[in-house]
């Protein structure tokens, strides 16, 4: 496949229907990142189409060596950690609140954590990790496994395997929980307040009052639902 470039932000393709995609899109990407190894396998439409954790690890090992990509790479992590580490200062004001006030204890201690490193690992080998862990303190009363990690590291596709494993391996009951569904629906609702009684506009201050979160709440329930 031929490029003519035109522009710094354009370029100008051949008009052939006989192209097939997988050349397409691997060319794109070797035009764009020219430092990239010429000794990897192409990237192909076809591992790109499943936009999974495959995809993500064959993009990293294809651009291992691009310095293009390398600057990417660490620009919008950088940015990822700064976002995580807002929210965690946020939560623990909140953490500490509920203590201060006893819905927490201020002496609870929790358990250690377990770190799993999940670079280059597929969903099922992180899930069947974590699950090793499980099994080797199971007494036959359940479980309970928290994940903790920062944001687009596979937490949701991990807990949904985990969650996939347990149910069909072993016939499990399993229920999974995620703070983060919480804190959107009650922001739902509390922009759907304001679109009910003002201008539409978000207000923080008349929306987030503790009549109106406490109504919030009352307003979720829990159910089954099949995906």
């Amino acid at each position: 496949t031929r490029f003519i470039r035109t522009k710094p932000s354009r370029l100008v393709l051949p008009s052939s229907a006989s192209t097939p995609p997988d050349i397409l899109i691997s060319s794109l990407f070797h035009y764009k990142f020219e430092t990239m190894s010429t000794s990897r396998a192409p990237l192909t439409y076809s591992i790109l189409s499943l936009e999974n954790a495959q995809s993500t690890n064959a993009i990293m090992s294809h651009y291992a060596d691009s310095d293009l990509f390398i600057k990417l790479s660490k620009s919008e992590g950088d940015l990822i950690l700064t976002r995580d580490q807002e929210d965690a200062t946020k939560l623990q004001v909140g953490i500490d609140y509920a203590k201060e006030k006893g819905v927490i204890d201020k002496d609870y201690v929790p358990e250690k954590y377990i770190t799993v490193d999940v670079l280059g690992k597929s969903p099922d080998e992180v899930s069947d990790e974590i699950l090793g862990y499980l099994e080797a303190g199971d007494d036959g009363k359940g479980s309970v496994i928290v994940i903790c990690g920062l944001s687009g590291t596979g937490k949701g596709t991990t807990v949904a395997k985990i969650s996939q494993k347990l149910k069909e391996n072993e016939g499990k009951d399993v229920v999974c929980w995620s703070n983060g569904n919480i804190f959107r629906s009650v922001t739902l609702l509390a922009a759907t307040w304001c679109e009910q009684n003002g201008d539409g506009s978000f207000d923080a201050e008349k929306a987030l009052t503790k009549e109106n979160l406490a109504d919030f709440i009352n307003m979720l329930s829990f159910g089954k639902v099949r995906r």
